[in-house]
């Protein structure tokens, strides 16, 4: 519970130090690809440390283009 606090703490300072700088220099895209970012490092960061089990996104690729290859393959 400590780790997740303490993720989630450091998650809020760094929001609160940036984003009022993106919003003053008025960088939406910016600001955007930030939020997303941090949401995303502070979720897999909780993921983490929770030791939760987290697919391989090659394992997904895998399954997508498994299909393509036997295609190729076969002609």
């Amino acid at each position: 519970m400590k780790v997740f606090l303490g993720v989630l703490l450091i998650s809020i300072v760094i929001l609160v130090v940036e984003l009022p700088k993106l919003l003053k220099m008025d960088k939406r895209k910016d600001m955007y690809f930030f939020l997303i970012f941090l949401l995303l490092s502070t979720v897999m960061n909780i993921v983490y440390y929770l030791q939760l089990p987290v697919p391989n996104p090659l394992d997904w690729l895998t399954t997508v283009l498994q299909p393509l290859t036997k295609l190729t393959k076969s002609g």
